[in-house]
């Protein structure tokens, strides 16, 4: 990417990461009816990419290549419908596709990528405050 005078990294992490949280921080849900929210491996190292690409953002900027995170939700992907059915998780709980997939459209063509460069979005949340429009979702 520097050889090419830049680019962009798009990581796709969980918010489910945060089950794990700081005794600080507020605490977070172990599971959801019936749906555990616990694995061993798989949070941990989300969150660990979270903050690595926190942390490298800087270097990665002086060399044009942006950073940026994105938490999709409880997106309704076939496997977690699969996964949630008969636990008794509401399915009003889950989020479309289309609204990660949109977020991430927006940061691999965005104008200015390095001013997102280094944060950490929830899809769910920000779609809206960074105007993304979900018409076709």
């Amino acid at each position: 990417m520097e050889k090419r005078g830049g680019g962009r990294i798009l990581n796709v992490t969980t918010g489910s990461g945060e089950v794990f949280r700081q005794p600080e921080e507020p605490p977070a849900l172990e599971s959801v009816a019936e749906f555990s929210l616990e694995s061993l491996a798989y949070f941990p190292s989300k969150r660990a990419l979270d903050r690595f690409a926190n942390v490298i953002s800087a270097q990665l900027a002086r060399k044009n290549i942006a950073i940026i995170t994105m938490h999709p939700g409880f997106v309704a992907s076939e496997i977690a419908v699969h996964r949630v059915q008969g636990m008794g998780v509401p399915e009003s709980m889950m989020i479309p596709m289309g609204i990660p997939a949109r977020m991430l459209a927006y940061f691999a063509a965005c104008e200015r990528p390095l001013e997102y460069s280094g944060r950490i979005f929830w899809a769910e949340r920000e779609v809206e405050e960074l105007g993304i429009e979900l018409d076709a979702v």
